[in-house]
């Protein structure tokens, strides 16, 4: 009887590893579907200031092209207009990945066109230009491409293509409706049964029959803890030492540098949570060792 009930406090003990790992990941699950984490990740990337400046480049390059002086579109848009535009697209997709039926509107230009229209007729004016026809039909092409160059940097996603993926909406569905903080609240009452029925098989005292040594049901529960705790952060610890994520294959720098953020700000999180993880399951031992202590010093 006892060998069996060995047996069963350590699979209850791996269980609790199980458990423990689960926890911590589904703690981070639901920091994926919050704005605040992508426009934390943004502001450390320096994306609004990035996109701004490539945009000028971009429109300094068609001036140039067409022998215009380039002050004539400087300042074009500002750093807060492209924030605006950036967050707002944020809120919508993830609104719209939680299940909104709302939908993403495309990309409005018109006052950007306006601008444009303004700042080349302010131009031709000043240096006395007359245009014709031909000339005219030249700025038309000159703004289509300016607006080319605002629609490709303002919008860093392919709304069209990611709303016509219907079965990731279905996968955020189905995360949705989880209840993380649900799920994460069962997964912690049932570490606390298992805890108590690791207590309960606790064996009896020799000495005193009537005494459980409850403290040896809390250490097999303890090393379950912090098996698990530890798994967690080695594995995510050694991903930030190894600095993977510093060379993505991705082009654009300032998306490089969000998704870098991103994963660095993952896995110093679990790290964290594996730790903290592992200190509960520590606390859980010391019941054991306080006794070991207090025999050991009676000899």
């Amino acid at each position: 009887m006892t060998v069996i009930k060995k047996i069963i406090s350590v699979l209850l003990s791996f269980s609790l590893m199980l458990l423990t790992i689960a926890i911590c990941l589904l703690s981070i699950l639901p920091t994926f579907i919050t704005p605040s984490t992508y426009l934390q990740a943004m502001e450390q990337a320096k994306v609004y200031q990035s996109i701004q400046e490539n945009i000028q480049n971009g429109l300094d390059d068609i001036m140039l092209f067409n022998n215009i002086d380039r002050q004539t579109l400087r300042e074009f848009i500002s750093v807060e207009e492209v924030k605006e535009v950036v967050i707002g697209d944020v809120y919508a997709l993830l609104a719209w990945l939680e299940g909104s039926n709302q939908k993403i509107e495309a990309l409005d230009l018109s006052s950007y066109e306006t601008r444009f229209d303004e700042r080349m007729a302010a131009f031709f004016s000043e240096n006395q230009y007359y245009l014709d026809e031909a000339a005219k039909a030249d700025v038309e092409l000159m703004k289509q491409d300016a607006m080319q160059i605002m629609k490709g940097n303002l919008r860093l996603l392919d709304f069209d293509q990611i709303t016509s993926m219907s079965e990731l909406q279905q996968v955020m569905k189905s995360l949705e409706a989880l209840n993380f903080k649900s799920l994460a609240a069962g997964l912690v009452g049932l570490v606390m049964l298992i805890v108590g029925l690791q207590v309960l098989l606790s064996p009896r005292s020799r000495r005193q029959q009537k005494r459980k040594k409850y403290e040896i049901g809390l250490l097999y529960s303890g090393y379950g803890i912090v098996a698990g705790g530890l798994f967690i952060f080695i594995v995510f610890f050694s991903g930030i030492q190894s600095g993977f994520y510093h060379h993505i294959a991705i082009q654009v720098s300032y998306l490089r540098e969000s998704i870098s953020y991103l994963i660095s700000h993952t896995f110093k999180t679990l790290s964290i949570l594996g730790l903290l993880s592992a200190g509960i399951g520590f606390m859980l031992m010391i019941p054991y060792w306080q006794r070991l202590y207090k025999k050991c010093m009676k000899r």
